[in-house]
């Protein structure tokens, strides 16, 4: 008796096992197929796609060329975009809580329909802001710049506000 069920219990086992190979077997050729349609279309591509950090991606410097005028410069990364409507500046007077938005001037940019947005324009390359500063400004403010920007590949950075003590430049 102990034999037969022996037999029996090994067919269960090797049932067991079949079965865990058929299963692979059936859903082995599926996902081959979901990565060429993920390998065709770029998703596999921008999936392992890991976004630079926010100031790696859009670096600028900032120089004052006279008291009443501030010169912004951004150097996007390669690939990477700011958008125009999303620039902002403003001046925070720190002793009064005071903030005052600020005129700026910035150049055209590139027209693109973008996912997110609609119709836009963005700025790929090298990018010039002139700010102008009000006439009298107390020593204790900030000049604070806000914006975002994208990657080609559909990553996209949330809004950035950035705070440059006026003394500093």
């Amino acid at each position: 008796m102990s034999t037969i069920a022996n037999l029996r219990k090994c067919k269960a086992t090797m049932s067991a096992h079949l079965y865990i190979l058929l299963s692979f077997l059936i859903l082995m050729p599926t996902s081959q197929a979901q990565f060429n349609i993920r390998s065709e279309t770029g998703l596999a591509e921008s999936s392992h796609r890991r976004p630079l950090p926010a100031e790696e991606a859009f670096p600028f410097s900032t120089t004052r060329l006279n008291p009443k005028t501030i010169e912004l410069i951004f150097l996007p990364a390669k690939a990477h975009y700011l958008y125009q409507h999303r620039f902002s500046f403003y001046l925070k007077q720190l002793e009064f809580n005071k903030t005052t938005s600020l005129e700026a001037f910035l150049p055209e940019g590139i027209a693109k329909t973008d996912e997110f947005f609609g119709a836009v324009e963005v700025y790929y390359d090298e990018l010039k802001i002139l700010i102008t500063l009000p006439e009298a400004i107390i020593e204790k403010s900030v000049i604070l710049i806000e914006y975002q920007g994208c990657a080609d590949w559909g990553f996209c950075y949330p809004s950035r506000s950035v705070a440059i003590p006026i003394d500093t430049l």
